[in-house]
């Protein structure tokens, strides 16, 4: 509620703020694709006077969740892939 009271609030932050409800469904879009679009940032910044220290960490995060068989399912499947490494359950079944 607090973030969405803010300037981030947006369709992208209310679409993942479903999965956390449960859904998802909200943001249809693969982990795979994602991760290959986070490995083009990375290696642009690699060539430029600067750093992407998040960039770097979200993109083995999506790596992560690849390489657990998440690849082919959409962004809000981070969450599972979480639950999966910790042994917590994030999102309601």
């Amino acid at each position: 509620r607090v973030v969405s009271a803010g300037g981030v609030n947006s369709g992208l932050f209310q679409a993942m703020a479903k999965s956390l409800d449960g859904d998802m469904q909200g943001l249809k879009f693969q982990l795979d694709n994602a991760r290959k679009d986070l490995r083009y940032y990375t290696h642009l910044t690699e060539s430029l006077p600067t750093s992407s220290f998040l960039a770097e960490a979200a993109h083995q995060s999506f790596v992560q969740a690849g390489n657990l068989g998440f690849g082919e399912r959409y962004i809000a499947s981070l969450f599972e892939a979480q639950e999966q490494l910790n042994d917590v359950r994030i999102v309601p079944r």
